[in-house]
């Protein structure tokens, strides 16, 4: 019995002693076998860095201060230089890389990290994009490849498994540099990110999948993110927020920004082009399919809200007129993006637009105004499944036009129809007549002083040819119509003198003799107004539309009064 007690304290003590060299040398093992996950290969892109390291090995807690990831050449000159070429590179520094709740046995055993959170802590990113990059693979195909390439630059086969309960990065840094040749500029800065990824598992086996990791669920919240690789504009975003618990994503305080005001644009342009300054207040994708997503860059979301609208048009047409080929109708540019959308509601609310534009010899610009516009849209999808189900986008609008007009529209696109047939119904009420000058005496050069629109009814079908339909209105009051001069008139009338002027007169006194003082259905002469104007298809939908509807009046208004304007053009002869 003394001789198994001995025993027992001797086997007991060796256990201890064993116990203690393993705990001595526990850190060094752990060190070495952490260094075997990053890629050491003499060719490797990367190299890495730390300051300290700290290890808790009772509860499986390991600290890196001052980590870095550094390119070992230059950033993409070189690559190219070598063969290497890529089509991103990064360059990382953290203040502190945190492991917790590492399984220290398990990973020393089969390779295999289990860990409860790894915690990023004020990282600093820098992307570095090769302009020059070519992608060979299909979309799908290089959906994911520069994560895949980095991931492989940095990790080495070794590892054989990760199952990480919380990913989670705190005041993270962004920056992405655009590189061409030698030539290397800002591209976008995003400032305070936070987000965080649970239920992480990921693999050599996933890295090289399309999906590259698994994931329960994500947090993302991102401040202060601006754009700058657009030439004229910047975008800047407020805020960009997505919860983990829904698959919700938020924007706030969205702008598209000008980097030159609106006259000192168009002093640098050649050709006419639109001037823009867009606000969005926020914008809500609700249940975004992420994994789709990441998988293929397919969008598939069951809502899209965006409130808040205000967006400014500037356009010059003293510019010349860049002729283009052919400007497609909706349905054909739908049907040729290449991207797999589906989203079946859209929401546009609180819209505000205001259009502003110089016509050839105006005094000043047009401008139109909508306020208080809501928009909802169905059935917005370029994706071949949901269109052999239903093939028609669907727009209804409704709000104020120019101060207190109220006008609502209904648009029917059969997207799959290769004529590009489309469908749309529309009314304009109770809105004052003087309430158009701002469009009128700008483009047709007349101006009302009195009068009311009671309403202008119209329904027309359109296609890539032309534009058909009826329209009628309703109109009372219409006491003064002043046709006015032109700017080359009024250069013609200092030359001239007062015979000009007479002329103008003359003219607006034969206008208010033709034109009735009430017009409506109900009226003598009233004729309802044949809508057709064929199509310029240099032109964009808007053209066809507002021609379309400009015929409508003149057959519905000088349907009765040939015999007038003839005689009226003769004395204008004369």
């Amino acid at each position: 019995m003394q001789k198994w007690h001995k025993i027992s304290v001797s086997l007991l003590g060796l256990l201890a002693i064993a116990i203690l060299l393993v705990a001595v040398n526990l850190e060094d093992i752990l060190i070495h076998r952490l260094n075997l996950l990053v890629e050491q290969d003499e060719n490797r892109l990367y190299n890495y860095e730390y300051d300290q390291l700290e290890i808790d090995l009772s509860n499986g807690n390991i600290i890196l201060t001052d980590l870095r990831f550094k390119p070992r050449i230059k950033i993409i000159d070189s690559l190219d230089q070598i063969n290497k070429s890529k089509e991103k590179v990064f360059d990382i520094e953290l203040e502190e890389f945190k492991m917790i709740g590492l399984g220290i046995f398990e990973f020393l055993i089969t390779g295999t990290i289990s860990l409860e959170e790894i915690n990023f802590s004020s990282p600093n990113l820098k992307i570095y994009e090769n302009t020059k990059y070519k992608i060979q693979e299909s979309q799908e195909e290089n959906s994911l490849k520069t994560e895949k390439e980095f991931f492989s630059d940095i990790i080495s086969s070794s590892l054989k498994e990760a199952n990480i309960g919380e990913l989670g990065f705190q005041n993270a840094h962004l920056q992405i540099f655009k590189v061409e040749g030698k030539d290397t500029s800002l591209s976008l800065l995003a400032d305070s990110s936070n987000f965080s990824i649970k239920g992480v598992k990921a693999s050599i086996e996933s890295i090289s999948s399309k999906e590259l990791f698994y994931y329960d669920s994500s947090f993302v919240d991102l401040y202060n993110v601006k754009v700058y690789s657009l030439e004229d504009y910047r975008i800047e975003v407020g805020r960009f927020n997505k919860s983990s618990t829904r698959e919700d994503v938020h924007f706030y305080n969205v702008r598209l920004s000008p980097l030159e005001d609106r006259y000192t644009y168009m002093k640098n342009r050649e050709y006419q082009t639109e001037w823009f300054d867009l606000y969005l207040k926020e914008i809500t994708i609700e249940d975004l399919d992420i994994g789709e997503y990441q998988k293929s860059r397919s969008i598939n979301a069951n809502h899209f809200d965006i409130n808040g609208i205000q967006l400014e048009i500037y356009k010059d047409k003293r510019l010349k007129n860049k002729k283009t080929k052919y400007k497609p109708l909706p349905s054909q540019i739908l049907r040729e993006i290449e991207l797999a959308i589906n989203v079946p509601t859209i929401s546009l609310r609180d819209t505000r637009i205001e259009y502003q534009e110089m016509e050839v010899n105006a005094l000043e610009p047009l401008q139109v105004t909508f306020k208080d516009f809501d928009l909802h849209i169905s059935n917005f999808t370029t994706d071949s499944s949901h269109l052999s189900l239903n093939d028609t986008l669907k727009i209804d609008a409704n709000g104020t036009f120019m101060q207190e007009g109220e006008l609502a529209l209904s648009l029917h696109f059969p997207i799959l129809d290769s004529k590009d047939n489309f469908e749309i119904k529309g009314r304009l009420q109770k809105t004052k007549l003087n309430e158009l000058n701002p469009i009128l005496k700008n483009t047709a050069f007349v101006m009302f002083t009195a009068g009311n629109l009671n309403y202008l009814d119209f329904h027309m079908q359109g296609n890539k040819d032309k534009i058909t339909g009826m329209l009628d209105l309703d109109y009372e009051g219409l006491n003064n119509l002043q046709i006015l001069r032109k700017k080359d008139e009024m250069e013609e009338r200092r030359e001239k003198g007062k015979k000009r002027k007479q002329e103008k007169a003359l003219l607006s006194f034969l206008a208010n003799n033709i034109a009735p003082v009430d017009y409506k259905p109900s009226s003598k002469n009233y004729q309802t107004g044949q809508v057709y104007f064929e199509r310029n298809t240099n032109k964009s939908i808007f053209h066809l539309l507002i021609n379309g509807l400009k015929s409508g009046v003149l057959d519905s208004f000088l349907h009765n009064h040939e015999g007038i304007i003839n005689k009226m053009k003769e004395r204008k002869e004369k």
